[in-house]
């Protein structure tokens, strides 16, 4: 019996109507998901719902698109309801992590969520395709697929770009002569969105239509490759070689020695299995070239070895944190790759090839199933993370002033709200600065308002101590100079021996809600005021600072440098933030 394959040069039979019909429903549906964001409607404000939908609205058209065929309909349908399935579980799930909204925000998850459905789909999409068709799974077929899909999505998406692109022109080009008609419909959302759509069905229609030529493409990049992996796999060698009279000290000094390890392996991969793909009969290379590759794929597992190790010294030293959740996976991920093609290698010899097709196939199935774990509870590496932090402080590991709670407020979502909760809960009684630090965490921010004269910057200044008026002049500089400033959410005056020398000087400090905060040192010489500028880091969540201004929390510190004196020239350091209300981030529990 003849089996029907779309792996043959000749154009599929493509239900055209069907993948426009398809599109343009994608685009109107994805448009009224975007007018009731704009509403403030339902899903706005319901952050399950809008990552479930948008997930669903985008993924299962384009599964879609790429699946069907009139000769696999009724299959294919059955595939992409599972796949359906999937896509709603898991971003129902991680909709859920990342809300509600008023208290969690996590802006680590949403790119990570993204990546891995993308790599899932994909990876779903090629074994799709080969049961669409009732064809059992084969690599030759998985290898045809993987490019041909590639080609097509990266083409379709140019086309779609060129599209929007050339009616942006369009409309510029009409705005020349004062006729802004075609350039006000096409930047409206309810043009942009069903056309882009089509547009793109239609570009996945024309180059599904040229499958040879895309294939050809596919065996243009691969020819290009052929010449690059006898470099890599020399690199590969050449570094192993060179190691043990170098050592891993100077690796391990340095952060990205680990990335750097999982870099190589990645490509040498990636070559080994563009190149040498499944006929065990395949000599791309002379005999000495062909032995190169195959040492190259022997010290392979000594990448991964490496880059554990690196991984798990900085996990021992710091705990974990999402980027190491990540390398740790993908460094066991490339290892089980390494090693099933080094026991292929010493099994078989030169019919390793059939092993290599065993091993990618399992190892494909595999990664999807870990992509879809890392977006459950089963794998939840926020909570993995937030676990590894908190264990580091109840241990004795670390102490509370050096646990970064931004991390866990802003990397972590749900899982590092909860976090941050039981820290509450376990040391909030003996420890009322972390409680409040916390607190403020979760503060709504303040609304910037616009100076409107000097009596309106008079009247909202804030004096320490309460009741201390700030001079005429200080007030009419600081106005004077603010048309030149950002609007600021605070102003406040501290007036504060700084040297000790028994003369009081005045602070100005202007809270800004963003990333910085503004201060003026005013110091009275001969009856007249001037001033040094400092910025700093903000620290404290707005309203936090004015809350320690009305507690008193305000001391002279002793610096921890001096001022150097070379001839008439004074070195000094920059003002550096060492407020204590908010423990200063971890550097290294950021990824």
């Amino acid at each position: 019996m003849t089996i029907r394959t779309d792996l043959s040069p000749h154009s599929p039979s493509l239900p055209r109507a069907l993948i426009l019909t398809v599109s343009f429903v994608q685009g109107l549906l994805m448009l009224a998901l975007d007018w009731a964001r704009a509403a403030g409607r339902w899903p706005a404000g319901d952050p399950q719902a809008v990552y479930t939908l948008v997930s669903m609205l985008v993924a299962i058209p384009t599964f879609f698109l790429l699946l069907i065929d009139e000769n696999n309909i009724q299959r294919a349908l059955g595939a992409l309801v599972m796949f359906a399935l999937v896509i709603f579980g898991v971003a129902a799930y991680v909709g859920y992590q990342t809300g509600p909204v008023a208290d969690i925000n996590s802006y680590d998850w949403a790119p990570v969520f993204v990546l891995s459905i993308i790599i899932f789909s994909f990876k779903a999409l090629l074994y799709a395709q080969q049961y669409s068709f009732d064809n059992p799974i084969s690599y030759p077929a998985l290898l045809h697929y993987s490019w041909r899909n590639f080609l097509l999505m990266g083409l379709a998406l140019l086309f779609t770009l060129l599209f929007i692109g050339i009616l942006r022109l369009w409309g510029a080009l009409f705005d020349l002569i004062g006729i802004s008609f075609f350039s006000s419909i096409f930047t409206q959302a309810w043009f942009l969105f069903p056309a882009g759509t089509t547009a793109f069905g239609f570009a996945i229609i024309i180059f599904r239509s040229l499958s040879s030529v895309i294939d050809s493409i596919a065996r243009l990049l691969l020819t290009l490759f052929k010449f690059l992996l006898p470099v890599l796999a020399l690199i590969a060698v050449l570094f192993v070689v060179f190691l043990p009279f170098t050592g891993l000290q100077s690796v391990w000094d340095k952060d990205i020695g680990s990335g750097l390890f999982l870099a190589i392996q990645a490509l040498l991969l990636f070559g080994i299995n563009s190149v040498y793909q499944s006929d065990a009969k395949t000599q791309p290379y002379p005999l000495l070239l062909h032995r190169l590759v195959y040492l190259s794929i022997a010290v392979l597992p000594i990448y991964s070895i490496l880059a554990l190790q690196g991984i798990f010294i900085r996990i021992a030293q710091y705990g974990l944190t999402m980027a190491r959740c990540w390398a740790v996976l993908l460094a066991t991920i490339l290892l089980s790759f390494a090693l099933g093609y080094l026991w292929s290698i010493v099994k078989k010899r030169d019919q390793w090839l059939q092993g290599l097709a065993w091993v990618n196939i399992r190892m494909g199935l595999l990664l999807m199933i870990l992509l879809l774990l890392v977006n459950t509870p089963v794998l939840n590496m926020q909570a993995l993370t937030a676990n590894s932090q908190l264990n580091r402080v109840t241990s004795g590991g670390i102490t509370l002033d050096k646990l970064d709670l931004n991390y866990f407020r802003y990397s972590l979502g749900r899982q590092g709200y909860q976090a941050l909760q039981t820290i509450k809960t376990t040391y909030g009684a003996s420890n009322p600065t972390l409680l409040t630090a916390i607190d403020q965490l979760y503060a709504v921010p303040v609304q910037a308002k616009k100076l409107t004269s000097v009596n309106d910057l008079r009247a909202r200044i804030i004096s320490w101590p309460a009741g201390r008026t700030v001079p005429a002049k200080i007030l009419q500089q600081i106005y004077d100079g603010a048309s030149a400033l950002p609007d600021f959410i605070g102003y406040y005056a501290i007036f504060i021996d700084m040297n000790t020398d028994g003369q009081e000087e005045i602070i100005t400090v202007f809270e800004n809600p963003s990333t910085y905060t503004r201060g003026l040192l005013w110091t009275s010489v001969n009856g007249e005021w001037r001033q040094q500028f400092y910025q700093f880091e903000n620290i404290l969540v707005p309203p936090a600072l004015a809350t320690a201004i009305d507690k008193n929390q305000i001391s002279v510190v002793q610096p921890v440098l001096n001022n150097v004196r070379i001839g008439a020239m004074e070195i000094y350091p920059l003002p550096v933030a060492t407020e204590k209300f908010l423990p200063l981030s971890d550097p290294s529990t950021r990824p």
